[in-house]
């Protein structure tokens, strides 16, 4: 999986920058998976964090977000955490978790979380934050 078009960072987060999208991934668990579409900024459509704790998994969104760029509207959306046919609980927790380390992502770089919410798109459902003003001036 990581050929030489993947540059790791200094915390493990091992990213891919192709004509389309920014992608990032973590050598210690497989099953974590980041893209942002270049078209689409304002949105992460793959959204896998595996087994990494949630800490971690929060430092390393963190840190594909800076990569990546900072959000430049008020809204960032997390693409098709739930098919619309899943077990109500699966939906909650997959929006709960993924509300939890964006949020401690963000907030860790400065963009505070002013709210956060299920959002039906079609046959799935998205998680969606709504930030406040950047605190982190650089």
């Amino acid at each position: 999986m990581f050929g030489p078009n993947w540059e790791t960072l200094s915390n493990g987060l091992a990213v891919r920058v192709d004509d389309f999208s920014w992608q990032g991934s973590f050598r210690e668990d497989p099953r974590f998976f980041l893209r942002r579409d270049k078209s689409q900024p304002d949105r992460i459509t793959d959204c896998l964090f595996g087994e990494v704790p949630d800490d971690q998994a929060a430092m390393l969104l963190a840190e594909f977000i800076s990569y990546s760029g900072l959000p430049a509207s008020s809204r960032l959306t997390f693409s098709r955490i739930s098919d619309i046919h899943a077990a109500h609980e699966e939906t909650v927790s997959k929006h709960d978790r993924t509300a939890k380390v964006a949020r401690l992502a963000l907030e860790s770089l400065g963009i505070p979380v002013v709210t956060f919410y299920l959002e039906q798109s079609n046959l799935y459902w998205d998680t969606v934050l709504l930030l406040g003003t950047t605190t982190n001036i650089n």
